[in-house]
């Protein structure tokens, strides 16, 4: 019966993300094999603007027959070692340019397990910036992207589907393949994932924090996302947003070059000597108290700094 409980509320979040469930075989029934024929007129021979209208126009389920054929090319490139040809990525960014036919690419693309190559670091520069040259809608896909995935994984293990698992693990982890490689570079996508995780912290009394984005609180109800799968969510979330939530870099305030940097400012603070950058020292008495209230105020400054970055990893610690 408590198995029952679980179990029941989870099968709606099945039904309605049976786009990101269904392994990819499943997935091309055949609607999609009737629309082939539809789409042939679209296939990437003879690109024009005509054709490129009319990728703009083209419906959820074309999309992704349009999706395969661009997935098959970049493969085939990524394979090659080459980058996608001019035309296949000018009619890729015509098609991710609007919410059917993002939808379409990215189901294609994330769950065929033909198109590993694509996911090999360094990604393709031409397929990132077909993306990013469309925030809207891609800032909200890729972030939902990563979110369904890693829930309904959960959803399939409970069910004993471990297949379904195993196929929402593969396009959670190609999700995160993609993010770490737009997040850098994709303006709004950073702020937009953060912005997701306020949604997904942990909620008392079944109710969000004030702080959380309303947009996507709402996302979390709609697909009734329970507390372990909205703590399996904001997990991944803090991997991939780790690198934007220090104060300073830690390879930074670590490095050997700070530590010596930082000596050396106390050496000629102390000593009223600076061999490197003032070798004939301070002009006037007052030049040499400048000096030395500058330099002390840096110090500090740094210290504080990296006092924060200590503080804060603590504190996310003691949250986990």
């Amino acid at each position: 019966w408590t198995v029952s409980l679980y179990v029941m509320p989870m099968l709606a979040i099945v039904a309605l993300s049976a786009t990101f469930l269904a392994p990819f075989t499943a997935r091309r029934s055949a609607t999609l094999n009737a629309l082939n024929d539809r789409s042939k007129h679209l296939i990437l021979n003879a690109p024009d603007v005509q054709q490129f209208a009319t990728l703009e126009a083209a419906s959820f389920e074309e999309s992704q027959v349009l999706g395969t054929q661009l997935a098959d090319i970049l493969a085939a490139s990524c394979a090659n070692g080459e980058t996608m040809p001019a035309e296949a990525v000018t009619a890729l960014r015509s098609l991710v340019s609007t919410t059917p036919g993002a939808r379409g690419w990215f189901v294609t693309l994330l769950t065929d397990e033909r198109y590993d190559v694509v996911f090999k670091p360094p990604l393709d520069p031409e397929l990132l910036r077909a993306i990013e040259a469309s925030p809207e809608p891609n800032l909200k896909l890729l972030t939902k992207n990563v979110a369904m995935s890693t829930a309904t994984e959960l959803v399939h293990v409970a069910n004993g589907s471990e297949d379904l698992a195993a196929a929402s693990r593969l396009t959670r982890d190609r999700s995160k393949v993609l993010l770490n490689a737009l997040l850098p570079r994709m303006m709004g996508l950073a702020e937009e994932v953060q912005r997701l995780r306020t949604a997904v912290v942990p909620w008392k009394d079944d109710a969000p924090p004030e702080s959380a984005d309303k947009e996507w609180v709402e996302f979390t109800k709609k697909w009734k996302y329970g507390a372990e799968q909205r703590a399996a969510i904001k997990a991944v979330l803090d991997e991939l947003l780790a690198p934007f939530d220090e104060v300073v870099p830690s390879g930074l305030w670590k490095s050997p070059e700070i530590w010596a940097l930082v000596g050396y400012g106390v050496y000629a603070l102390v000593t009223g000597q600076d061999p490197v950058f003032c070798p004939d020292g301070p002009t006037n008495p007052r030049n040499f108290v400048v000096a030395k209230a500058v330099t002390a105020l840096a110090l500090a400054g740094w210290a504080v700094l990296v006092a924060q970055v200590a503080k804060g990893k603590a504190a996310a610690a003691k949250l986990q």
